[in-house]
């Protein structure tokens, strides 16, 4: 029976909102002069950043400079975006021109082109041939809950014998042919990828190629492919995997997942982005790991300011916080986002998912440590606020448990 796919799978994970100013932490003074500014450039995925003929690193400029940087993907990979000071820059054109009037990190996110992508490899886009925006039904109205009308929603079937065991786990084939398709051979392992398909029944959700089609995660949600090994037949292996859009005011408007990769598994931690009124695009975190991701276009209730001491420091020394001191550590981005997560989780509900899979081995050897000197870190600036809100709905965790 076919439906709309917000009554079945809105998420219900509660989204921690950060509203603040962005910023890096301080250069040392003798590292500047009186008016200079710090401004770094990273490429994240199969591309590259460039700005007056110079690829990613990091400069001293005078503050108030015109910076025009411009993002290259590599052949078979697109465009994906910008992060100034972690947060995202409206539009996705891959030339930036801005004022440099502060220390400025910029992020140039590229990912895999799908194999039916009409986009250009140099960042252009071919016209969709579909002119349809996301939120949008045929008769131009817009649909509140999913932006996806009743035609556009595949039928979900119910014999699907996805399994629910080894949360997150790899075998040593599983990792071996992960890292093939980080390196772009995506034509390694079809014939492993077409049994797992058959014992899953999951012929109708995917391509040619034995891929999960975008319409699976639509469908079951974000979490629907991280268990028995099926992180093998899903595409977006690099790190990125956006798995929605919207515009709409008070909504969460995209979702991504960043993915750790480790011996014998991988994790991945939910960034999300916000339309906030008043506030414009803020950055989210997930308050309750044990929870389903909201998925874009999940309508948020009021937002409520948090005061608790933990909380405001999770956000204000996390990833994309004025002072984040994960990077410090030598955690990469995926990483810093990942513990920013379990940090805010434990601090709301006293679990995450870092100290729950695998006997908690993420928090005793990454976000715990981190927690135990946070404790010991300055209470924020009271002009930095911190706020949670609450979506409604239901979904898959990581468990495979409707939540």
């Amino acid at each position: 029976m076919k439906r709309t796919i917000a009554k079945r799978f809105l998420s219900g994970a509660a989204a921690a909102l950060l509203l603040m100013t962005g910023g890096l932490m301080p250069v040392h003074a003798r590292d500047r002069g009186p008016e200079e500014v710090k401004l770094e450039l990273r490429s994240e995925g199969p591309g590259t950043v460039t700005w007056n003929g110079q690829g990613p690193g990091s400069w001293m400029r005078p503050k108030g400079e015109e910076v025009s940087l411009e993002a290259t993907p590599e052949a078979g990979a697109r465009f994906a975006g910008f992060e100034r000071n972690g947060q995202p820059v409206t539009g996705h054109e891959p030339r930036l021109t801005f004022t440099l009037n502060q220390d400025t990190l910029i992020r140039a996110l590229f990912e895999p082109a799908p194999a039916d992508s009409h986009e250009k490899t140099d960042g252009e886009q071919e016209p969709d041939s579909n002119p349809l925006t996301a939120g949008q039904t045929e008769d131009g109205q817009e649909d509140p809950d999913t932006g996806q009308t009743e035609e556009q929603t595949p039928e979900a079937d119910r014999d699907l014998m996805r399994p629910m065991d080894r949360p997150f786990e790899l075998t040593k084939e599983e990792s071996t042919l992960i890292e093939a398709y980080r390196q772009g051979n995506f034509r390694a392992g079809k014939e492993m990828r077409l049994a797992m398909i058959e014992d899953y029944g999951l012929q109708d959700w995917v391509d040619a190629d034995g891929f999960l089609l975008p319409a699976y995660f639509t469908a079951f949600g974000p979490m629907a492919a991280v268990r028995g090994g099926m992180q093998i037949l899903n595409r977006s292996v690099n790190g990125l995997q956006e798995t929605g859009r919207m515009r709409t005011v008070n909504t969460v408007t995209k979702y991504e997942d960043h993915t750790w990769y480790y011996p014998g598994g991988y994790m991945t931690g939910g960034l999300w982005t916000m339309n906030i009124p008043g506030f414009g695009l803020r950055q989210g975190f997930c308050a309750n790991g044990m929870y389903a991701p909201p998925q874009a276009g999940t309508p948020l209730k009021e937002a409520v300011k948090k005061t608790d001491s933990m909380f405001r420091k999770a956000l204000y020394y996390g990833y994309g916080g004025p002072d984040n001191r994960l990077a410090a550590r030598g955690l990469n981005t995926a990483q810093q986002i990942i513990v920013t997560n379990d940090l805010v989780s434990m601090s709301n509900v006293n679990t995450s998912i870092g100290s729950s899979i695998g006997g908690g081995w993420i928090w005793r050897d990454y976000s715990g440590p981190v927690w135990e000197e946070m404790k010991r870190w300055p209470e924020p600036p009271a002009t930095f606020h911190a706020y949670l809100a609450d979506t409604e709905g239901s979904g898959e965790n990581w468990q495979g448990l409707n939540k």
